[in-house]
């Protein structure tokens, strides 16, 4: 299912649009893993990991290891990478306009979707338009991707039912109410929404 959209309004600024900065949670190491994975019907099977670099690994002269409990905890050894859309019966069913960006943490991801530019070679489907292509989970948006000329990366929409605002750097305020906002995938880690997520963040507590 394809949607248009006029490009000003793709790119539109929001007095609400805040931006998302790393969470204090983030990881302190960086580990590069190559997964080898073997498919049987709908199942899948790691056979090797091999590390290949880390970065920041001494501070303080003081060599920090790297366990196994590590790895499982700062890389996704899962075929699907990111949560699949909550109700896949309504994708592409949401409106193509939304908010962009900000409110720190997510209750749930509707869809994935991903932007296609004719004037970048995307084909040509609504009068040089934007438009995008709406998935019910990551891996098919970004196969999509890396196969059509003129596409973006996968963004994510995700539902807000409690957000943080941020009128100003360092004010952090507690909303409730839903909110739908487009955003990076690669923001969906670590941000799921528990019940004393936002109370911890704005008392500067690590989730």
């Amino acid at each position: 299912m394809v949607f248009a959209m006029n490009e000003e309004k793709h790119n539109m600024n929001e007095s609400d649009v805040f931006p998302h900065p790393p969470l204090n949670y983030r990881n302190l190491l960086t580990v590069k893993v190559i997964f080898v994975i073997i498919k049987a019907g709908a199942t899948a099977m790691m056979t090797s990991v091999q590390i290949i670099s880390m970065s920041n690994m001494r501070q303080s002269g003081v060599i920090k290891y790297v366990t196994l409990m590590s790895i499982q905890r700062y890389t996704k050894v899962i075929m699907n990478q990111f949560p699949a859309a909550i109700d896949k019966n309504m994708v592409s069913e949401y409106p193509a306009s939304s908010k962009s960006g900000g409110g720190y943490f997510y209750d749930d991801v509707l869809e994935y979707r991903v932007w296609c530019r004719p004037w970048q070679g995307a084909p040509d489907e609504f009068n040089g338009e934007i438009y995008y292509y709406a998935f019910g989970e990551y891996e098919d948006a970004l196969a999509f991707s890396k196969n059509t000329d003129g596409s973006e990366n996968p963004l994510v929409l995700v539902r807000q039912l409690e957000w943080i605002d941020e009128p100003e750097p360092g004010t952090y305020i507690h909303k409730e109410g839903e909110r739908i906002t487009e955003w990076l995938v690669d923001w969906l880690e670590g941000s799921k929404r528990s019940k004393n997520s936002i109370a911890k963040f704005i008392n500067n507590i690590d989730v």
